[in-house]
């Protein structure tokens, strides 16, 4: 699920377009009939969004699968964030590995549980011993597993597409005033600064889930 969220201003009343915290998009060499509409251009590049709940839909409308974005560089994780200088709310895009191996890392950490579970049991003699080493042997094996996985894919990452990552990156700016100073925009505890009456009194909360 992804939280949707806006910012108003108690002050003015202005009222923050609905954004989402962060999504995917693919990177594509052109478009295509079947990714028109879903297109966004940055610099010299096109990118097709992967909308939440139908970012497999959207990936197949593209010809990539989630191996082919991971191996060719074309993940692009886009996070809506505030302007530091002028409270404007704009998006900021940057070259990621996607999410690799959850299922293949779930039934490993599962399994290796089990059996951890069932040995404790038989040793201990106590099956609720048995079934509390199961989950919290599963649960560390799974965290473990899913954090030496993404450190590999964010080091292959940036080594095969680094300049690729470092040209993306570099267009991202406040449309308004061009600074690259910015905050994320989703926080519910800040106040953020609003771009219509310029005071610190921009407050952000969820207002539907997608």
């Amino acid at each position: 699920m992804s939280s949707i969220y806006q910012g108003s201003c108690r002050r003015c009343g202005y009222k923050s377009v609905v954004f989402s915290s962060a999504y995917g998009s693919v990177l594509v060499d052109e478009p295509t009939e079947a990714t028109r509409g879903n297109i966004t251009r940055v610099g010299r590049f096109f990118l097709v969004a992967l909308r939440h709940p139908g970012e497999h839909y959207d990936l197949a409308r593209t010809g990539f699968t989630w191996r082919q974005l991971f191996e060719q560089g074309r993940f692009i994780r886009t996070r809506k964030v505030a302007c530091r200088h002028c409270g404007m709310l704009f998006s900021v895009r940057n070259l990621e590995a996607p999410a690799l191996g959850c299922s293949v890392i779930t039934m490993i950490a599962l399994a290796v549980g089990l059996i951890s579970g069932l040995v404790s049991g038989v040793l201990a003699r106590k099956v609720a011993g048995g079934v509390v080493v199961a989950l919290a042997v599963s649960y560390v094996t799974g965290v473990v597993l899913s954090i030496v996985v993404q450190l590999y894919a964010w080091a292959y990452t940036r080594m095969h597409f680094g300049e690729r990552g470092r040209e993306i990156h570099g267009h991202n700016a406040c449309p308004t005033c061009r600074s690259r100073a910015w905050r994320s925009a989703e926080s519910l505890f800040l106040r953020y600064l609003c771009p219509s009456c310029a005071r610190r009194s921009v407050r952000v909360r969820m207002v539907g889930i997608s």
